[in-house]
């Protein structure tokens, strides 16, 4: 592991660049097909969205809002929302060419990861065109350039269900030129929950435009080692035959146990950005520190992967020097940034 130069450094550089760093009116590697992704999700009830927002907005490529989801009597109808926020949200990322997508689901379910509510709705067939016929239009209303579904997790015996649930809805935001991604659990399976990636059959993949893999939460403790995204990459692209552009590399922002934001960590010590672990109140807390990023990172494009995404903007750091979205940023682009984790 690199060694850290000094905290003290840092926080004055921090200081410096605060002040002085620029934000370029468009930061999207590539263009057309072939650019990589920077996908970052935000929760809109999270009281640090609007500044994440202004701060990590220039080194996004797609912002996915979460959540939004359907109402519990699983009739179709969709839940109320933020409009105002979301209106601002995409008024801000399409005036920099970023794209919107609204993100339904989440962890809603029990321990296991399974969503009753979705469930009820695909096995149905008109609460299905309901809920479909809603999600088209919560889309128009708020101009979003696609949808992504993050439903946690189908089973392996409703997979006929999700199926048909999932090629429906493709193939009605396909028509009228909207997207289709979904967050996916990160291999085949893990210890934390009794998610299955066999839930999702050939057809269902084939529907969506991307995948969002979850490659985190893969156990209790050392939640997002490098190896996970080697098996992740074996699984998905390697079983399953998903195309490598259509496999977006999960990154986290976040610790387990503690489930403490990756800018709380950073913010009790600088140099906790360059390791992937510290002990914190008697555990050991598990994480990526901005190496792990930068390497994750330079994964994903060596292996021709469409991009990567992060859980979440608002966990993040707003300190440019110690911030996730700024190290995949700049290991993407040639910057200015000085590494803090670079070796004396």
């Amino acid at each position: 592991m690199p060694v850290f130069k000094h905290a003290l450094a840092i926080i004055l550089l921090s200081a410096f660049t605060l002040s002085a760093c620029h934000h370029p009116a468009d930061n999207r590697p590539g263009s057309g097909e072939t650019q990589f992704k920077v996908i970052g999700y935000s929760s809109i009830n999270n009281g640090n969205y609007r500044r994440a927002l202004d701060v990590q907005l220039p080194y996004v490529t797609h912002i996915n809002i979460a959540f939004a989801n359907p109402t519990d009597d699983a009739s179709g109808a969709i839940q109320s929302v933020n409009g105002a926020l979301i209106d601002e949200t995409v008024e801000r990322a399409h005036a920099l060419n970023k794209e919107v997508f609204i993100s339904f689901g989440g962890w809603r379910g029990d321990d296991s990861g399974y969503d009753l509510v979705y469930e009820r709705i695909a096995a149905n067939d008109e609460a299905r065109s309901r809920f479909i016929h809603n999600i088209l239009a919560f889309v128009a209303r708020y101009q979003l350039d696609g949808v992504d579904m993050d439903w946690e997790y189908p089973r392996l015996e409703s997979a006929d269900d999700y199926e048909g649930f999932i090629v429906e809805l493709s193939q009605a935001l396909h028509a009228k030129g909207k997207q289709l991604s979904a967050a996916v659990i990160g291999t085949k399976n893990k210890v934390t929950d009794d998610g299955d990636a066999g839930a999702y059959s050939d057809k269902a993949l084939a529907a969506f435009d991307w995948l969002n893999l979850m490659t985190y939460d893969d156990r209790p403790d050392n939640h997002s080692p490098y190896d996970l995204v080697e098996r992740s990459l074996a699984y998905w692209v390697g079983e399953r035959h998903i195309p490598n552009e259509k496999a977006m590399l999960g990154l986290p922002a976040y610790a387990r146990p503690s489930w403490r934001s990756y800018a709380d960590i950073v913010k009790q010590n600088p140099a906790h950005a360059c390791v992937d672990s510290v002990l914190y109140q008697g555990k050991q807390d598990y994480y990526n520190g901005l190496s792990m990023i930068e390497k994750k990172t330079n994964f994903a494009r060596q292996h021709g992967l469409g991009g990567v995404m992060v859980w979440e903007l608002p966990l993040d750091s707003t300190i440019p020097e110690l911030s996730i979205m700024k190290t995949i940023y700049d290991s993407l682009h040639d910057g200015d940034f000085a590494d803090p984790c670079a070796i004396d």
